[in-house]
């Protein structure tokens, strides 16, 4: 590789008034296969490397409050389950 090539990424123009479209179809995409790619790697530096481009990436696109309020309800709804199967029948 070449010693000149600068692979720090510019970031300076994200926070901008320049938007990109990104759709979720390539984002999912990306991340399946950052998932697949972590998969077969044995190294634990470059698995959290991975890791948190899988996260930077799939944030993109999804909210993270999103995801936390679908996390409690899936929460919620366990608990009504075991509840449900722990109380007796009132008929």
């Amino acid at each position: 590789m070449p010693e000149d090539q600068n692979l720090e990424m510019d970031f300076e123009n994200i926070d901008g008034d320049e938007y990109e479209e990104i759709s979720g179809e390539e984002v999912d995409r990306i991340v399946e296969s950052l998932e697949e790619l972590i998969a077969s790697v044995e190294s634990e530096n470059i698995k959290a490397y991975l890791d948190d481009a899988l996260n930077n990436i799939y944030y993109l696109i999804h909210d993270e409050e999103e995801e936390m309020d679908d996390a409690e309800y899936e929460d919620d709804a366990e608990i009504e389950d075991e509840l449900d199967e722990t109380l007796p029948d009132a008929a």
